[in-house]
C-alpha cells in the first residue's frame, strides 16, 4: 500500500477486516513522515494490535501478516 502519507488513513479504514480476516498479507510504504514521525513507527503498534506479526526495514518499509 503506497498512499504517499496517507497509509495510516488507509490502514484505519480497514480496521474492520483486520480484525475479521484470518489471513492478510500487507505491504506498506512506511518512509513517509508525518509530524516528524515515520508512518511505520506509527503503524506498528495498530497492526500489532490486530495481532499481525510486523517486520520494520531499515528505510521504513512495512510487512504485515497473520
Amino acid at each position: 500500500m503506497t498512499v504517499n502519507g496517507a497509509e495510516a488513513e488507509g490502514v484505519e479504514g480497514m480496521k474492520e477486516t483486520l480484525a475479521n480476516c484470518n489471513k492478510i498479507r500487507l505491504i506498506i510504504a512506511g518512509w513517509y513522515k508525518r509530524k516528524n514521525k515515520r508512518i511505520c513507527d506509527i503503524l506498528f503498534p495498530v497492526l500489532s494490535e490486530h495481532n499481525l506479526q510486523v517486520v520494520v526495514g531499515r528505510k521504513g518499509g512495512v510487512l504485515a501478516w497473520k
